[in-house]
């Protein structure tokens, strides 16, 4: 099949509906031939932000595909591609391109040099049998990764020629991959360890990283430490405060905090009684329900020296 009809069977399977053009540019008519409506505009810059419009309204659920003509259609669009690589939109660009016999040749505008820096991904087609692997390279990065547009110019003479449909048939649409931090960042954030005595859980201890800007140096936050009643007096929870400690010193920590009861006195003179200090300089303050909501409301982005994360 020629490449015009090669990009719009490619087009089907990706789930385009309905593409949007300013013509003249071959890909339209392989697209209504191939039953994907076609959208015509009176500028390539409209066009381009009705692509900006179909991605921001399904969330990049759906993506735009936009065609115009080679030379002044492409020189046009400029503007369009930029505006959706700078709001961070999805869009694929299809321009057409001189023939590669002059393509090169000055001034013959060529879209593949001059979109590069506002486009993930920008490239030109040079041979037909090129076509499918890289719109599966512009679809793959269309669809992941912070959004942005993708450019693939096709010259002209390109999208006349004939590639094997077997190219074509094994096509499958890109997959939208989800990435996701670290495992070991995310343990970081808080850890957990569980004390067994006798075969059953006895008890457990939740802590996280704190850092002190007074001592610039990093701590341990021990936010809960517990032992079931049945366990208890049995050295769990010491084994438990023993090996959250050694976890500080061997994370370069200078400190380990926690916070306890007034009238709790086990677990004060349990405290005591292994060296910890009581901050009695310190007072606690907590913000919660109506009083939390009413600060937090009086936030104004903006406004005021500002904050750096």
């Amino acid at each position: 099949m020629k490449v015009t009809n090669a990009i719009a069977q490619i087009l089907k399977k990706e789930g385009i509906e309905f593409l949007i053009g300013y013509p003249v540019n071959p890909i339209i008519e392989g697209a209504a031939e191939a039953d994907i409506r076609t959208i015509m505009v009176r500028q390539e810059r409209i066009g381009l932000h009705m692509c900006d419009a179909v991605a921001k309204v399904t969330s990049g659920d759906k993506i735009g595909v936009f065609v115009m003509q080679h030379g002044p259609g492409t020189e046009n669009a400029f503007g369009g591609v930029a505006q959706s690589y700078g709001d961070s939109c999805p869009v694929v660009v299809l321009p057409a391109g001189y023939a590669r016999n002059i393509n090169q040749v000055h001034p013959n505008f060529s879209a593949a040099l001059n979109f590069r820096h506002v486009t993930k991904l920008c490239e030109q087609v040079t041979v037909a049998d090129a076509t499918v692997e890289t719109l599966r390279r512009a679809f793959t990065t269309v669809k992941n990764g912070r959004p942005g547009p993708v450019l693939v110019e096709f010259p002209t003479d390109i999208l006349r020629e004939e590639i094997p449909d077997a190219l074509v048939a094994e096509y499958k649409a890109a997959p939208r991959l989800k990435s996701g931090p670290d495992p070991r960042s995310v343990s970081q954030i808080a850890e957990a360890l569980i004390a067994e005595r006798e075969g059953e859980a006895a008890g457990y201890a939740v802590y996280f990283p704190t850092f002190s800007s007074f001592l610039a140096s990093s701590g341990i936050w021990l936010e809960d430490l517990f032992v079931r009643p049945p366990h208890r007096r049995f050295g769990v929870g010491r084994a438990l405060l023993s090996t959250v400690a050694a976890r500080t010193r061997a994370r370069g920590g200078e400190r380990l905090e926690w916070a306890a009861l007034d009238w709790n006195e086990l677990a004060l003179g349990f405290y005591r009684g292994i060296g910890a200090s009581t901050m009695n300089e310190w007072i606690t303050h907590r913000l919660d329900g109506e009083a939390l909501a009413r600060v937090a409301a009086e936030h104004c982005p903006g406004a005021g020296a500002g904050t750096r994360r």
